[in-house]
């Protein structure tokens, strides 16, 4: 065979190898198993409050920051689980996103906290229902704890998180602590996140655009160790879908830990929400956790 009939053979062989890819269809990445969960707590009077959420505890065989090395890997698990929910769901309105939370050999995954179905049982005497990670969970649980170290750090006693503590990062973290509920939060371990919206891309941490005296999730993030893409990613082409299958995965029917003491009828949440927290458990942080 010549020069020219081998250089034929071998550009008609390397357009069909090519091809290939075109034909030959990208396998679809293991499920995560993301669920939808509906839970009412009785709080202010025995009045009813509902949320709902879509989250997953999905569990792997090695460490995740071995098998998801880069960005676009841990913003593919969002995209991932955004897609799960949002076939759940059928309705684009109720998954606005989901946050990824990678530590350990665990990837935790949630949407944002919302309420659903409580008009006609507010207590009239407040504009809002109660918000559950401040006026629901206990004051010395570990998420509300939490919450009140960044507030020391970021704010002050009248200024909580910028979206009262309901963005999918830090559900994500009281998943964390009800699949971990013998555990500390390892500060120190490398823990990841990213963030999938209904706009078709990553988000970063919420912010407080440096206003004084107010934080969000990017603070959050920063003080517990959690660091996130530096930069967005448009569209599935942009990540990098999973290609492993996780050893379990698991979801919890409410957010709600076993053992808890309900202490909202005994303390109502204050009519504006912005109003911060009680002296007492003000002093009580600053004590704590200073």
């Amino acid at each position: 065979m010549n020069l020219s009939l081998a250089f034929l053979f071998l550009s008609h062989l390397l357009c069909s190898v090519q091809s290939l890819r075109f034909i030959i269809p990208r396998a679809d990445p293991p499920q995560l198993g993301i669920q939808r969960s509906t839970f009412t707590q009785h709080t202010h009077g025995g009045k009813l409050y509902n949320w709902y959420m879509y989250s997953a505890v999905v569990t792997y065989s090695d460490n995740v920051n071995t098998l998801f090395k880069d960005d676009a890997q841990v913003a593919g698990l969002a995209y991932q689980a955004f897609e799960e929910a949002l076939r759940l769901s059928q309705d684009p309105f109720s998954v606005t996103g989901v946050a990824v939370l990678l530590v350990g050999n665990q990837a935790i995954f949630a949407t944002t906290l919302k309420n659903f179905g409580n008009t006609g049982v507010l207590d009239t005497r407040y504009q809002f229902p109660p918000n559950f990670f401040y006026d629901i969970i206990p004051s010395n649980a570990a998420l509300h704890q939490q919450l009140l170290a960044c507030q020391i750090a970021y704010g002050g006693r009248n200024f909580k998180h910028i979206h009262k503590g309901n963005c999918g990062e830090i559900v994500a973290m009281q998943i964390w602590h009800l699949a971990n509920p013998e555990k500390v939060w390892p500060k120190d371990a490398g823990a990841r996140t990213a963030f999938w919206s209904n706009t078709g891309q990553t988000w970063p941490p919420c912010n407080a655009n440096d206003a004084p005296n107010a934080w969000g999730c990017k603070q959050w993030a920063g003080y517990n160790g959690i660091s996130w893409p530096q930069r967005n990613f448009v569209g599935k082409d942009s990540v990098t879908l999973s290609t492993h299958t996780p050893v379990q995965s698991v979801s919890y029917n409410s957010l709600w830990c076993e053992g808890w003491e309900e202490r909202a009828n005994n303390r109502p949440p204050s009519p504006d929400l912005d109003e911060g927290i009680d002296s007492d458990e003000w002093e009580a942080a600053m004590q704590g956790l200073n």
